[in-house]
């Protein structure tokens, strides 16, 4: 007897950079997963941060140009993501992967051994920003954070234990200056909201933090574009299989 396995395939485009698909084993069997396809749609939703705390939106030089490491002794960049979720995913569902896309054009330094790592704002939905020079919290950083209104809190709480990019090494010859770059899986991340807060609802928005996992008072650095650069395929993804 020989059994075939057939999928059942649906792609829906809920908004401007937002995909969902859903596959399943025909005739009902098995279990399905929904893909979350999530892609910068405006200037407000990516952001760096400078080694003060300020926020600025359009990188750094105001071209979509956005850089995270160091530049300089303790002098601390960080890029923050903000992504809206085009359906909802249900508690007590499972997160089967979640990877975080940048699309890289430059490095600096990374002979003195940088290694990143990811975070992600530790709350249900998260507050827009809408201006540049908002004065943020870093991870581990807490006396950072000046402006109450917006979430303070990362999870993991502590820089030393976010989810390492590179999952082992450093950047050193790992980052592409060409094309796109796809971080280790960060389900973990996405699976601690789901846990948290009784699901993630339809349209709820989450950010999602890039930074150094050490600081090596050195100067050493990757460069992405965000939503700012011309071309606008290039802003930063978030892509996560979960459970329907």
């Amino acid at each position: 007897m020989r059994l075939y396995l057939v999928l059942a395939l649906l792609c829906v485009q809920t908004a401007a950079g937002q995909y969902v698909s859903r596959r399943a084993a025909a005739g009902g069997g098995g279990t399905t997963y929904d893909t979350l396809s999530m892609q910068i749609a405006n200037t407000y939703a990516d952001q760096q941060m400078y080694a003060a705390g300020s926020v600025v939106l359009n990188g750094e030089s105001s071209t979509g140009d956005s850089y995270v490491g160091e530049y300089g002794a303790n002098a601390d960049y960080m890029g923050a993501f903000q992504f809206t979720f085009p359906s909802a995913i249900a508690a007590g569902k499972t997160i089967q992967s979640a990877v975080l896309s940048l699309y890289g054009w430059d490095t600096y330094n990374l002979g003195s051994g940088l290694v990143c790592a990811v975070w992600i704002s530790d709350s249900a939905t998260v507050a827009d920003w809408t201006s540049n020079n908002h004065v943020m919290t870093k991870p581990d950083l807490p006396s950072w954070c000046t402006q109450t209104t917006v979430a303070c809190v990362t999870y993991p709480a502590t820089r030393a234990a976010g989810v390492l990019w590179p999952s082992s090494g450093t950047m050193n010859g790992v980052w592409s200056t060409t094309g796109w770059n796809a971080s280790p899986d960060i389900k973990t991340l996405i699976q601690h909201l789901v846990d948290t807060y009784g699901g993630i609802a339809s349209g709820a928005k989450i950010r999602v933090w890039f930074g150094s996992h050490a600081i090596l008072n050195a100067g050493t650095e990757v460069g992405f574009r965000d939503y700012a650069y011309t071309t606008k395929a290039d802003a930063p993804k978030l892509t996560i299989i979960a459970q329907h």
